[in-house]
């Protein structure tokens, strides 16, 4: 079985919409989807000797009614312009 490692990269603003704010389209004020894309990133050594395969996961929100897709990097930015 191969090791793989986790990275999830967020800014402050986008950690806070992530953990508290409703996900509602600014478009139509659907309901969104998350979706998470996984994202090969390589070989990365560990405190330990063995590399790990590396993946980051980025969040997306999807939205059914109008059939958009936002990052949450989008999402957040939208917010803290308000």
């Amino acid at each position: 079985m191969k090791r793989k490692g986790v990275k999830m990269v967020f800014k402050p603003n986008e950690f806070k919409y992530f953990l508290f704010n409703k996900k509602i389209c600014p478009r139509c004020r659907g309901k969104l989807k998350r979706i998470v894309k996984k994202e090969y990133v390589g070989k990365e050594a560990t405190v330990q000797s063995t590399p790990l395969d590396m993946y980051e996961f980025k969040n997306f929100y999807y939205c059914d009614f109008c059939k958009q897709e936002y990052s949450l990097t989008e999402l957040s930015e939208r917010r803290k312009n308000k």
